[in-house]
């Protein structure tokens, strides 16, 4: 039996109510994902995954034929800035996880922590019960 040893929740809590760091154009852009509206590309630090719009398109083809690390980098930042602050969804990146398209609500994580706790828990009993 394979147990996860940890997990990614960065585009949950990203749309939740005490999110008011983020544009409410972002949080609306996610929720209204569908299943195939990401696309993956070189971030910052590593493969991004984001929406599928003029900014990640606009990188996609920029990354074949920029040499300068430097000067993508700062437009990665910037157009990610324009999407988080400025609320702009279709000229700024638009970072997400694959699971955006399953996601069509807000939460409050006060609730949802204790809430997603419980449920691990209880699946945890059940598979030790099946052990014992």
């Amino acid at each position: 039996m394979v147990i996860a040893a940890g997990f990614e929740m960065g585009t949950r809590f990203i749309l939740s109510q005490d999110n008011s760091d983020w544009h409410p154009a972002y949080l609306q852009a996610l929720l209204n994902a569908q299943e195939g509206d990401d696309v993956a590309f070189d971030g910052v630090y590593g493969p991004c995954r984001g929406l599928r719009n003029a900014a990640s398109l606009e990188l996609l083809g920029s990354q074949r034929e920029s040499d300068d690390v430097v000067e993508t980098t700062r437009k990665k930042i910037e157009s990610m800035q324009r999407a988080q602050s400025d609320g702009d969804v279709v000229n700024g990146l638009v970072l997400t996880g694959q699971v955006a398209s399953a996601i069509n609500s807000l939460i409050r994580v006060a609730e949802f922590v204790p809430e997603m706790a419980a449920e691990a828990a209880a699946i945890l009993d059940r598979l030790a019960s099946r052990r014992g």
